[in-house]
């Protein structure tokens, strides 16, 4: 079996400094399974989604597991990302239905009556059909109002289009679906344009990503929907500027457009 995750160094934030923040620390995709057997990412379809968070009752890292509701989760790895600021750490995945496919999930940590448990904190509306997947590009401030935005070619193989999607928090100070540290989110499309694409069917790996850099704008890296350039994508003033940065030679071709 093959796990993936991402281990951020976040113990500041996990420490208590914002008081009842939970924080994770870490995600894995555990058990992999054929029981939905789209085989859109080799090695890609998994039960359980697992969170690690740092108990300071007894200073020990432990972890919360999630298993998949009517489906798998389908994706190439899990992302840990602080979404609004505040010091706690999300996890951005994939999961897709038997029924409607694919769709955002957001998942953190609660904890009631001294009980710690990992929970759904927001999603977006799945495709429609089954077999209809996404692939995330990356996590970004991409409209520059402090909240990270998530991006993500919707039917990589088939529809081919770059969606953005703004994270939006609830209120502060208000409860919202039993989260005591009042960062459940919703998720609302800020602009979509296509062709573009970032994965081969079958493939383990999203190509390109998402190049976020101090004092410039986000851009997404892509490529062009035959596979020919590798284009990179800004929003201004609520629309997608593509500009044509290369030739694809392949996941390696571009790498150079993700350093800063």
């Amino acid at each position: 079996m093959r796990v993936f995750g991402a281990i951020i160094l976040c113990w500041l934030f996990a420490s208590g400094a914002h008081g009842a923040c939970l924080s994770v620390l870490s995600a894995q995709l555990q058990q992999l399974t054929d029981v939905y057997g789209h085989g859109a990412v080799e090695d890609g379809e998994y039960q359980h989604l697992a969170l690690s968070y740092m108990n300071h009752e007894n200073g020990r890292i432990e972890n919360r597991i999630v298993a998949a509701q009517n489906g798998v989760f389908e994706d190439t790895n899990s992302r840990v990302v602080d979404l609004n600021g505040d010091g706690c750490f999300e996890v951005v995945v994939v999961s897709s239905s038997f029924h409607d496919g694919a769709r955002l999930n957001i998942y953190g940590l609660s904890q009631e009556a001294g009980q710690v448990s990992a929970v759904l904190m927001g999603h977006n509306k799945a495709i429609g059909m089954r077999n209809r997947w996404l692939a995330v590009a990356g996590v970004a401030d991409f409209d520059g109002d402090g909240i990270k935005d998530i991006a993500y070619i919707d039917r990589p193989h088939l529809a081919k289009v770059l969606r953005i999607f703004r994270t939006i928090p609830a209120e502060q100070g208000k409860q919202t679906a039993g989260h005591s540290n009042d960062t459940a989110f919703s998720l609302e499309e800020m602009v979509s344009k296509a062709a573009y694409t970032n994965h081969h069917y079958g493939s383990p790996i999203i190509e390109g990503g998402v190049r976020a850099c101090a004092g410039f704008l986000p851009v997404v890296v892509a490529a062009d929907a035959r596979w020919d350039h590798i284009v990179e994508m800004r929003y201004i003033r609520g629309e997608l500027h593509e500009r044509v940065v290369g030739k694809y030679k392949g996941p390696s071709s571009m790498q150079a457009f993700l350093s800063c």
